[in-house]
């Protein structure tokens, strides 16, 4: 993990979040290295929103939450209630909204990419 300062937040689908909405937080030099890094960990081109583009460039005192992620990436999700607080993303966990968590999605039908 490169060292903190500068965190990229992306705005992405997300299957298991109540309105298929999360925030996905990484630190790197560069907005395109960050989203480098999210692609490697399975997260699709097509998911994250604002044309690929962080929504937010953040310092890393913002996401405290970061330095104890051992993937590297944090995520928060939009539910009924609003946004759930940071979480760490476990080391080998799909970002891909094909294979999150429970949710079967079905791309036919679904609408979604």
């Amino acid at each position: 993990m490169p060292p903190m300062g500068t965190v990229y937040v992306f705005r992405v689908e997300d299957a298991d979040a109540d309105g298929w909405s999360a925030e996905l937080a990484v630190a790197a030099t560069s907005a395109g290295e960050a989203g480098r890094r999210l692609r490697a960990a399975g997260l699709r081109k097509k998911q994250i929103h604002h044309e690929g583009r962080p929504v937010r460039v953040v310092d890393a005192a913002e996401v405290p939450e970061l330095s104890e992620a051992a993937s590297g990436v944090v995520r928060r999700r939009s539910g009924d209630s609003g946004w759930t607080t940071w979480s760490a993303v476990p080391v080998g966990t799909s970002l891909s909204w094909r294979t999150s968590g429970g949710a079967v999605v079905d791309t036919r039908s679904s609408g979604h990419r």
